[in-house]
């Protein structure tokens, strides 16, 4: 079944601890280098103060901005994908225009055309 994989299209999809998802995607596109994977994403932060047990304000300025949600995940994703020369990987941050839930309206129909795969069933 592995070997008919041909592409993997993941939409503000890739959560929760960052290696580990990175990892995964990673090691599955080197894997299987016959499959595309595409992953989208929206860029978002949050500031941090100095004592981040302590929520921003005037008695705990910002110090810093951490990514949150998938932007962590995407990011390593795409250095993996550098440091291993993975040509079937792409990570693509969305325009802040494109909302959350139309990101795969955004792409679909053109991921679709792109997939002469499809026309082979």
């Amino acid at each position: 079944m592995k070997d008919k994989l041909k592409a993997c299209w993941g939409f503000d999809s890739i959560y929760g601890v960052k290696d580990k998802d990175a990892e995964f995607w990673a090691d599955c596109a080197q894997c299987q280098p016959g499959a595309r994977v595409a992953m989208f994403y929206r860029s978002t932060e949050r500031e941090v103060g100095r004592n981040p047990e302590l929520p921003v304000g005037p008695d705990n300025p910002v110090e810093r901005r951490e990514p949150t949600g998938a932007t962590g995940p995407a990011v390593e994703l795409e250095r993996l994908a550098r440091e291993r020369k993975l040509g079937n990987v792409s990570v693509v941050c969305e325009d802040s225009k494109v909302d959350h839930a139309e990101a795969p309206r955004e792409h679909l129909a053109d991921l679709l055309k792109a997939a002469a795969y499809l026309d082979d069933r």
